[in-house]
């Protein structure tokens, strides 16, 4: 037998050895592939959630309360001329003074002899109006029970008039529908939705009633339908009345001028909210006509570093609606052009866009789940990296058949 030559013996050792280098190239090169395929999903497919914020002026506004406990909505509003809540409520409003009527004289007779009365809104468009001329009205608080609607929320500063209504959220995603007081709104049972504060002083008022039953005058609404107009002094100095507000509300307050020269902070900030909407509903007189107007006046908002400027009737939309919008950080009377209602707020979401149509958006932002949890730098990086490595080993996954001599 001839002996094996050193350079034959390191062939055969190169031989031996090539079937395992063969195999780690291509489980390091199946490894890359499975990973460039992560990562092309992770960076152009699937999308991550984001926190965002904004800033909007808008006319108009709508949100349910989204939080356990009851939450201070309006803390005070002080020199109201006008204050008008009308809906159907569990407990009456009783108002202690002298009152007096010059509309009827057999009315006023009986009015002469009480101190007191006590008026309940039996019907959903039972109606209070209290009216001053020396602006001796007084907003104490105002506070909203979890899930209770504020739709319709808005501010016209030609009349200088707040107003809003208030209803009970039925619990579903769904944007509430707007507020309306139905004659024949009759709920299965009445729900607490806001206690409101009213602070009178001594000084004469105008009560307007309608609607509503006042035992001590045996007006019943159903029986006496018509509308009745009161004078009212209350009996102290300063009288300060609770009503707690059910089901369905609608409030109206007139104040004096606002100052124009910087915002006016009526509302408690930091509310846990959903259905956050900026939009009025236009039926046309038919509800198969009904269109869907953007309030939004102006404002931005910012996801993962990137902005989206909006204009007036342009829709703020929010690519996956749940959670959204989960706090408004701050609600505000905007008296500077444009005016309206200011809100600062923040969410969650896979992505926003903008547009004049909800469904043909302009502008979006949309980022990816990778993302998420690295900088576009270093997102490059990787990808640059990955290349390289694809580069060398891949071609290990489909080798050249050997040609035979």
């Amino acid at each position: 037998m001839k002996p094996v030559s050193p350079k034959k013996s390191g062939r055969l050792k190169f031989n031996f050895l090539s079937p395992l280098l063969s195999t780690r190239d291509r489980i390091i090169a199946l490894a890359l592939l499975i990973l460039w395929i992560g990562i092309l999903l992770s960076n152009f497919i699937l999308k991550g959630s984001y926190i965002f914020e904004g800033s909007l002026v808008v006319k108009e506004m709508g949100f349910t309360y989204n939080g356990d406990i009851p939450k201070l909505f309006v803390p005070s509003i002080n020199s109201i001329d006008l204050l008008d809540i009308q809906g159907l409520q569990s407990e009456p409003l009783v108002l202690s003074g002298e009152f007096s009527t010059d509309i009827d004289p057999i009315l006023n007779k009986k009015i002469d002899t009480i101190k007191h009365i006590t008026i309940n809104f039996n019907q959903s468009q039972s109606r209070l109006i209290v009216e001053s001329l020396d602006s001796q009205i007084a907003l104490g608080s105002l506070r909203i029970y979890p899930q209770t609607n504020t739709n319709q929320l808005t501010y016209n500063f030609s009349k200088n008039q707040l107003s809003f209504c208030l209803s009970k959220s039925d619990s579903s995603d769904q944007v509430p529908e707007p507020c309306l007081t139905p004659a024949n709104f009759a709920p299965k049972e009445l729900q607490a939705i806001a206690d409101v504060t009213l602070n009178f002083s001594n000084q004469p008022l105008t009560l307007i009633l309608d609607k509503v039953n006042i035992p001590e005058l045996q007006i019943n609404s159903k029986t006496n339908p018509q509308e009745l107009t009161l004078k009212f002094i209350p009996e102290r100095e300063s009288q300060e009345k609770l009503l707690k507000l059910s089901s369905l509300a609608k409030l109206r307050i007139l104040t004096k001028a606002l100052a124009k020269d910087k915002p006016i902070d009526w509302f408690r900030g930091d509310i846990d909210v959903k259905n956050v909407h900026f939009e009025q509903f236009d039926l046309g007189g038919k509800t198969t006509d009904e269109i869907v107007n953007s309030t939004i006046l102006k404002g931005e908002v910012r996801l993962e570093g990137n902005k989206l400027e909006l204009q007036e009737q342009q829709f703020l939309i929010i690519n996956d609606p749940q959670p959204g919008i989960r706090k408004i950080r701050s609600l505000q009377i905007y008296p500077e052009e444009p005016q309206g209602l200011r809100t600062f707020i923040t969410g969650e979401s896979r992505g926003i866009a903008v547009g004049l149509y909800p469904n043909f958006p302009v502008q979006s932002l949309k980022p990816s789940l990778l993302s998420k949890y690295l900088s576009q730098e270093a997102v490059n990086a990787l990808l640059a990296l990955l290349g390289a490595f694809t580069g060398i080993f891949l071609p290990r996954l489909f080798p050249e058949k050997a040609k035979n001599p």
